[in-house]
């Protein structure tokens, strides 16, 4: 997932319209940083769900299932790189852009 996270920006950037690279950059980080915080919120209420009354801390179900979740994720998320279809330059859109 690292290296994903390290080339997608310059996907995003190199795929939008030469006129909105910046914007399509921007949209990109917003929502990264949105899906990082609303998974840390879901993570956070499913370690209270395990967390016994009068303890500090969850126990190790809660753990589990936060790493259950997480292989789900990965596995959901390259079956559905593995099947998506990537734009691909046609000869008359690259030689425009080499003019």
């Amino acid at each position: 997932m690292g290296f994903l996270l390290g080339a997608l920006p310059a996907l995003v950037a190199e795929l939008a319209p030469s006129d909105s690279t910046g914007i399509a950059a921007g949209v990109y980080n917003s929502l990264r940083t949105l899906g990082g915080s609303a998974a840390g919120a879901v993570f956070a209420v499913l370690l209270a769900g395990f967390t016994a009354s009068g303890s500090l801390s969850s126990s190790i179900g809660g753990y589990i299932t936060i790493w259950s979740v997480c292989a789900g994720a990965f596995i959901i998320s390259a079956l559905a790189l593995a099947f998506m279809r990537m734009p691909r330059l046609t000869d008359t859109s690259a030689r425009k852009a080499h003019s």
